[in-house]
């Protein structure tokens, strides 16, 4: 891996922080606690299951999750769905808690169900960066260049939006290899593979 693609700070997106929750659009804020991101999806004042939480943080937060919805959404405000982006435990870690407080549906995608129900495990998890199919990344990176959003929020670091994240988009999707592939690591050159059931295969470890 040579670089990272840099993006000026005139890319981010926060337009408004109050407790920690950075307001990006009149519909959507995001709430970093500790190293990951979740999502708050509807409109302030929205009211009882007029909103949709995405991601469910670190374990032990969700005193915290619960309170910026009341405080953001009203009084006793359950989401209309808790929605995951993925099942490591910086992304789940309050959602037992949330699950049971609020009792409202969960959507994960079908292959991280293994990962959440406890069938199987991941072999990996943060704080390094994990990436079990290059080539699959890449794929994804091209497909978001392609249409040219107007605002990217991810599970970690800040929201970017206009021209400048556009930019390095396009500058990541066009120089993939160069600036996201590491030159040696147990998937560059061979992915893992899953299933509905979990994990399947992984690559032998290099050396």
């Amino acid at each position: 891996m040579d670089k990272q693609v840099p993006v000026d700070a005139d890319a981010v997106a926060d337009d408004t922080e109050r407790d920690g929750v950075h307001e990006i659009a009149p519909d959507l804020a995001y709430q970093r606690l500790a190293i990951v991101n979740l999502m708050y999806y509807g409109t302030p004042g929205a009211g009882d299951g007029r909103w949709v939480l995405i991601d469910a943080g670190i374990p032990g937060s969700a005193g915290t999750i619960a309170g910026v919805a009341e405080h953001r959404f009203g009084k006793d405000s359950r989401p209309a769905a808790i929605v995951l982006t993925h099942g490591h435990f910086d992304h789940v870690g309050a959602l037992a808690d949330l699950a049971e407080r609020w009792d409202v549906p969960v959507y994960a995608h079908e292959l991280e169900l293994p990962y959440l129900d406890g069938r199987s495990s991941y072999l990996h998890g943060p704080p390094m960066y994990y990436t079990p199919d290059w080539e699959q990344a890449r794929a994804s990176v091209e497909r978001l260049s392609a249409i040219d959003p107007e605002l990217a929020v991810t599970g970690h670091g800040p929201a970017l939006s206009g021209p400048e994240m556009r930019q390095a988009l396009h500058t990541l999707a066009r120089d993939f290899e160069r600036v996201a592939v590491p030159k040696h690591g147990r998937y560059v050159h061979e992915p893992a593979r899953a299933d509905e059931s979990g994990v399947t295969y992984v690559p032998p470890k290099e050396g």
